[in-house]
């Protein structure tokens, strides 16, 4: 096509999409005279979205040219692995090839802090202020900064698809007001939003360690139950695809910030899209949060030897459990990993839970009486502080809270973990390690536990090393492990303090997963002809 007749078509191009309210698509005909016009041939998808300018005047549009890669030009050399988390997000890449030695990965720095400092960890967070929503890091500084009752804040989207959820019906069920007061966006929509903040950020560091964005990402989902898995798994994918969608708009609109009226008409837009208009090509497979955990922690298995142990993932929304068999014989080059899947459980209580009972004992020790206006006082500005308090109490043995109503009130560790319902939550998740290790045990005495998320510390994790369990007459001993492999630890010492919090998204970039058996005896037998990439041999 020459030039002349390329000018032509897109002036038509550019007429038909100013009169469009709606999304304009290119036909073949005017996508090869963009080609000609740009200078060379491409192999890619090309969608053009609408959405409405930041100014009063909504009749002004803004063009945002999403592109998608042809199955061609795939990059194969590489996966990521995002990790949408309760209280914080992650992304982790890694080779995509099978190496024998540690694995070559790529921490992916989502933003950065007030000093400058890169960051791993993005708060799974949005705010809606004053017209505008803000994303992750900067959602939190501006609800800091206008100093908003906690309620205002959109801090735990992830709990929109957790166990029990429909995510099929997250469209239906609106923002509570005091989270959305213009009434505009759905759960799903917050999802979709959040979500391709997080994909843009983690392209941008992809960019910045010289690694194609178009490569396959996996991402974490949590245990959904078996009656919601497939239209879920079904679901999810369509709102990851939407996601990655609306962050390759071609500015930074998704960085940290957009207007009310212009997130409103990119969902609306990438919701009407139809499958063949999505990136699908660069989505894989999914993987749960613990068995990704899992495929991190237990690369290490010792030469000459079969363990079995259980993956304990305690995170802010769900406590999950995962039990794997690994086998690594020093005939074959690879240790293999199975993981029993009726080993594999979860509840809905975590962190948040123990922020929520050590909020109710600060409040009944301030004597204040529930329903007044001190009493709302006091609770409001606790909330804010909370999870901060509950960190000093874990690392330091107590407390000191000053309130908004000049009272000061201590709290002592021993003292919060005797109260009954921290002991039935801990009971709890002790019952999931301890049930899981009779699925994996088999004829052994021992079973390891590998402790990930951000309460892989926590006092009741600490009790179950050198514990001794009994059912129908056979006794166990747990071993508690560490979730990062020496091995893994001595080439990235850097990820050491952090690894408990970011294992799902490094073990969920590894090339393989551990192979899903039914039963301990299948995973002995034939445990299958995919493996945990690379293996430690030691």
């Amino acid at each position: 096509m020459d030039r002349n007749t390329s000018k032509l078509i897109i002036q038509s191009l550019l007429e038909r999409f100013n009169k469009s309210n709606a999304e304009v698509f290119l036909t073949s005909i005017e996508a090869e005279a963009l080609r000609t016009l740009l200078g060379g041939e491409k192999e890619t998808s090309e969608r053009i979205v609408s959405a409405a300018e930041p100014t009063s005047d909504t009749s002004i549009k803004k063009s945002y040219t999403v592109a998608y890669p042809a199955p061609s030009l795939i990059d194969d050399n590489h996966i990521m692995c995002l990790d949408f988390g309760t209280s914080f997000s992650k992304a982790f890449a890694c080779t995509a090839d099978d190496p024998e030695d540690v694995p070559e990965l790529f921490p992916l720095d989502l933003g950065s802090n007030e000093s400058g400092e890169s960051q791993l960890l993005l708060p799974s967070e949005l705010f809606i202020d004053d017209g505008v929503m803000y994303l992750g890091r900067a959602a939190r500084a501006q609800f800091d900064s206008v100093e908003a009752p906690q309620d205002r804040l959109i801090d735990s989207p992830k709990q929109f698809i957790t166990l029990t959820q429909d995510v099929g019906a997250l469209h239906g069920r609106k923002l509570d007001p005091t989270q959305d007061p213009t009434s505009t966006f759905s759960q799903r929509d917050a999802l979709v939003i959040y979500l391709a903040h997080l994909n843009f950020l983690a392209e941008k560091s992809l960019r910045d360690k010289a690694i194609s964005v178009d490569l396959k990402r996996r991402y974490a989902h949590p245990a959904w139950k078996a009656d919601h898995f497939p239209k879920n798994s079904h679901e999810m994918r369509r709102i990851i695809a939407e996601a990655i969608a609306l962050s390759r708009c071609s500015d930074d609109t998704l960085k940290e910030s957009l207007t009310v009226d212009i997130a409103k008409d990119l969902v609306n837009q990438a919701r009407q899209l139809s499958d063949e208009d999505l990136p699908f090509s660069l989505i894989g497979d999914p993987v749960l949060e613990a068995t990704a955990a899992g495929a991190g922690a237990l690369i290490g298995t010792p030469e000459g030897n079969r363990i079995p142990y259980v993956i304990l993932d305690i995170g802010a929304g769900t406590t999950d459990v995962a039990g794997c068999i690994c086998v690594n014989n020093p005939t074959k080059s690879r240790v293999t990993v199975a993981e029993v899947r009726p080993a594999a459980n979860a509840i809905n209580q975590a962190g948040n839970i123990i922020d929520n009972l050590l909020l109710k004992l600060i409040l009944n020790k301030s004597h204040l009486v529930d329903g007044t206006q001190e009493y709302r006082r006091v609770q409001s500005a606790l909330k804010r502080t909370i999870r901060t308090n509950k960190e000093l109490l874990f690392t330091q043995g107590s407390v000191t809270i000053s309130t908004v109503t000049g009272d000061v009130i201590d709290v002592v560790l021993e003292e919060f973990l005797e109260e009954n319902s921290v002991k039935l939550l801990f009971k709890k998740i002790t019952d999931l390690v301890k049930t899981a290790a009779f699925y994996v045990a088999g004829d052994d005495k021992e079973v390891r536990v590998a402790p990930t998320g951000g309460g892989a510390n926590l006092p009741l994790v600490q009790e179950l090393d050198g514990s001794v369990i009994e059912k129908e007459g056979k006794r166990l001993k747990l071993t508690l492990v560490g979730s990062m492999p020496t091995a893994l630890e001595e080439v990235y010492p850097q990820l050491s303090d952090s690894y408990p919090q970011i294992a799902v998204a490094v073990g969920g970039a590894l090339p393989s997963l551990p192979v899903q058996v039914k039963s301990i005896a299948e995973g002995i037998s034939d445990p299958g002809q995919r493996y945990i990439a690379p293996m430690y041999k030691s």
